[in-house]
């Protein structure tokens, strides 16, 4: 008896407590939509401290296509790329391809939040979708593949620069591009002995002896006036050259600039046809 006593006291004392959590859920809910800088950030850290309370809320938020308050959809966007929560990337993956965000800003988030929890695989199926616009958010699928050397990206980031005359898209595609060859760029000898480790693994792995490489091409140029090899570039980095070439005799003097820089730099590294 004691204990059923126990067990029902205890109910009855966790009802408020879970009435007073859901409470202060709402009011963080309500925060996201305040002006005040102060009352925002406070209803950010406790959405952010309950995960798994805030999640769905702000998923419904998100999709709230019918409230003229896009600052809650952005912020709603925001937290959820903050809150490591993969299931909220299929969420933004159908409210991108439904057409019905009409706010760029908005877009914009999202595609950040995207690139937050690591879904390039979205960014880039939108992006070829032909359903964006805006050069705003162009410009941001341009760099929220920064630095990504996967040949999807790099194509993707290929075809986007060779695609558009706008300044601010290819600005931010010739930015993206160049933190692809940062490393390659910073340190070429590791490059290439990663690249003859990946072979001679995937050779081993199958039980063979990897076939020798070509000849590499060479270039003189080092101070010590010994030849330098080139790295042979991939179907995607082709078409990146292939766009920065395009760039490089653009009318627009500063992508002209930019594009042909980068492209000076990376033949140096790799071949060129």
């Amino acid at each position: 008896m004691r204990v059923s006593l126990r067990i029902r006291l205890l109910g009855l004392l966790a009802v408020p407590a879970l009435l007073l959590g859901a409470d202060k859920l709402q009011d963080a809910l309500a925060g996201l939509k305040s002006k005040d800088a102060s009352t925002y950030e406070k209803a950010a850290e406790f959405l952010a401290k309950h995960p798994q309370q805030a999640r769905d809320p702000l998923q419904k938020l998100l999709q709230q296509y019918d409230d003229k308050d896009a600052l809650t959809r952005f912020r709603a966007a925001k937290l959820l790329g903050d809150l490591n929560d993969q299931s909220s990337a299929e969420v933004m993956k159908k409210v991108l391809f439904s057409g019905l965000e009409t706010n760029a800003a908005v877009r914009v988030e999202i595609i950040r939040a995207l690139a937050k929890l690591g879904r390039k695989d979205v960014i880039i199926a939108y992006s070829n979708s032909g359903l964006e616009k805006a050069s705003t958010v162009t410009a941001a699928i341009a760099l929220a593949l920064q630095g990504s050397a996967d040949e999807d990206s790099k194509a993707e980031l290929g075809r986007l620069l060779s695609s558009t005359d706008d300044e601010r898209v290819s600005r931010a595609a010739v930015f993206a591009i160049s933190k692809i060859y940062k490393p390659v760029l910073e340190n070429p000898r590791n490059a290439m002995a990663s690249k003859s480790s990946g072979l001679s693994k995937a050779a081993s792995s199958r039980g063979k002896l990897p076939a020798p490489p070509p000849p590499p091409s060479t270039t003189p140029d080092d101070k010590a006036g010994n030849a330098k090899a080139k790295l042979e570039p991939t179907a995607a980095d082709q078409a990146i050259f292939a766009a920065l070439k395009a760039k490089g005799e653009s009318k627009n003097p500063a992508i002209t600039k930019e594009a042909a820089a980068l492209l000076q730099e990376i033949s140096k590294i790799y071949k060129q046809p």
